[in-house]
């Protein structure tokens, strides 16, 4: 069966169907610190509900809270796996999602929500925590070795430029660079925001 998706998804909630069989509740992929705009928590997995029965079904990327390393792996354990979405740049109030508003109609992908995170950016730039969620204290990481992190901005840059991700042989797939970040020939720390 065909899972029917909301139009206008960047294609994170598709990874949390996959997991929906370990995952007990769609409340573990929606914080309840998330304030972007349009956020709703899913009360089910089921993408459609039966005549009668109340709630709220899992059909969007309105329903996730977090982003997706898509390049982590067990060969490089310090890479990111999943993070609260509210990453964005300088600290200032745009989520990475708004780096870039071109739309991608030809893949599952949008530009917008596919930033090349980087490890290297000019001084006072590049990833930092917005005030869509938490503040701009520490947030949430998920590592591939499977920690769970809390991360200041000064932490999330260190832990972004030790993951041992150079993205050569990859190309950059869609991904853009984060604003500050130093361009080179690689994409780095490639993470899918909702």
């Amino acid at each position: 069966m065909d899972y029917p998706f909301d139009t206008g998804n960047a294609g994170v909630c598709g990874v949390f169907v996959c997991m929906s069989n370990e995952l007990s509740t769609p409340k573990l992929v929606s914080c309840p610190s998330d304030l972007m705009p349009g956020h709703i928590e899913a009360s089910t997995f089921s993408p459609i509900l039966p005549p009668g029965v109340t709630g709220v079904p899992f059909t969007s990327d309105i329903n996730v809270s977090y982003g997706v390393g898509v390049d982590a792996n067990d060969q490089k354990p310090q890479m990111i796996l999943t993070c609260d979405r509210n990453m964005g740049s300088d600290g200032t109030a745009t989520p990475a999602r708004a780096f870039n508003p071109q739309v991608d109609s030809n893949g599952p992908f949008y530009p917008s929500a596919c930033i090349c995170m980087g490890t290297n950016w000019v001084q006072n730039a590049g990833p930092a925590w917005t005030q869509a969620g938490h503040g701009k204290g520490g947030h949430n990481v998920g590592l591939a070795d499977g920690s769970v992190h809390t991360l200041s901005r000064f932490e999330l840059q260190n832990q972004l430029r030790n993951t041992g991700d150079s993205n050569d042989s990859f190309g950059n797939g869609g991904f853009m660079y984060c604003p500050g970040q130093t361009p080179g020939n690689s994409y780095p720390n490639r993470i899918q925001f909702p």
